[in-house]
């Protein structure tokens, strides 16, 4: 599976009605291409971009809530609907938007099948702006594997491998739980602290006594 995010427009706005009407095929898309329309936390795909647009406003800082990317399978997989609507909720999970509001369609204008997924980020429940999967949208999206589809299936089995981002978050916390350790060990103990001070106390002072001595030797 090819995951990917469109760039974003020159003029840096998004809007959401250009978004839906975009993924449900009213515009840009050849009459009859989209096959499948999915949607999360929202009444009706006919409605996705009002209701959008009426959580959003309740963020005033988020200047760019809309979020879109897409799940492409490889030529001659066609999955069920069920299985695009497993898959866009994985991905959705991975980057942390598994309780905003989507809108998803899959399409078959070109070679490989895929599917348009439209998000906000804002949150329906907090009103908070989300960042998908904490600034490591693209390693996440790009780390996005799915076994092909046999024939006959109807469950798709997917994984993010590896995880970039959880990976380095995992280090990360290690790091800082052994700073910690070490600090909380040498603030008891303090046999190395004390060293480390001896040693610079004891070269600082034979560093006065030069400077004392300086004079008197003039």
């Amino acid at each position: 599976m090819i995951s990917k995010i469109p760039p974003a427009r020159r003029d840096r706005k998004s809007s959401f009605r250009d978004l839906i009407n975009y993924c449900r095929g009213v515009t840009g898309h050849a009459k009859g291409s989209v096959l499948y329309v999915g949607t999360q936390n929202i009444l009706s795909p006919e409605t996705a971009a009002y209701e959008m647009e009426s959580v959003a406003i309740e963020n005033v800082r988020c200047k760019f809530p809309a979020f879109h990317f897409i799940l492409s399978w490889r030529e001659m997989e066609s999955p069920t609907t069920e299985q695009v609507d497993e898959a866009v909720k994985i991905a959705l999970n991975e980057l942390d938007l598994q309780d905003c509001q989507a809108l998803w369609s899959l399409q078959s204008d070109t070679n490989n099948m895929h599917v348009h997924v439209a998000v906000n980020r804002i949150s329906p429940e907090t009103y908070r702006a989300i960042q998908p999967a904490g600034w490591w949208t693209k390693k996440a999206l790009e780390s996005l594997i799915a076994i092909p589809l046999e024939k006959g299936e109807n469950t798709v089995q997917m994984k993010f491998s590896p995880n970039y981002w959880r990976l380095s978050l995992i280090i990360t916390i290690f790091g800082i739980t052994v700073l910690l350790v070490i600090v909380l060990f040498e603030y008891k103990n303090g046999r190395y602290l004390k060293k480390l001070l001896r040693s610079v106390s004891g070269t600082a002072g034979d560093k006065s006594k030069t400077v004392k001595k300086d004079p008197q030797q003039t």
